[in-house]
């Protein structure tokens, strides 16, 4: 009898090692990152500083179209080059008006640090002059015209 219960007893473990475990996995799965959020962890691995501040340029604008502020902002703030960050957040400011964003889009202005970027930006925002995105503002039609 003692046998058969420590072989039960051990079998009871192993059962809640496992429960354990699945539970765990399962759990994680609950809130998965996004592709996004997986492409910015990379980003944020990257050595080399001009590499890595086009990869999360890239991922700050596929973020602001995807109405993302929060990705967009973590991955505009990453990104060293303050010529490409400004560049980058005003194409993200008309990424995200585009996304229906307009509060966030204004906000995300403020990381805009050369001044006549910023009040072309907010001009843009202000004339409703995000149909195209190009970040100069050339060639760009409002909505609807």
């Amino acid at each position: 009898m003692k046998r058969v219960s420590r072989l039960h007893g051990s079998g009871a473990v192993v059962v809640l090692l496992a429960a354990g475990w699945l539970a765990g996995c399962r759990g994680s799965s609950l809130n998965p990152k996004s592709d996004l959020e997986l492409r910015l962890d990379a980003a944020n691995q990257e050595t080399v500083t001009a590499d890595r501040d086009k990869s999360l340029s890239s991922i700050a604008t596929d973020a602001a179209e995807e109405g993302s502020y929060r990705l967009a902002l973590q991955a505009l703030l990453g990104i060293r080059d303050m010529v490409l960050r400004d560049e980058t957040a005003e194409e993200c400011a008309i990424r995200l008006v585009k996304a229906g964003d307009r509060t966030d889009a204004n906000k995300l202005t403020v990381t805009i640090k050369d001044p006549v970027v910023r009040n072309n930006t907010l001009r843009r925002l202000a004339d409703n002059d995000v149909g195209s995105t190009d970040p100069a503002g050339r060639n760009a039609a409002p909505i609807g015209h």
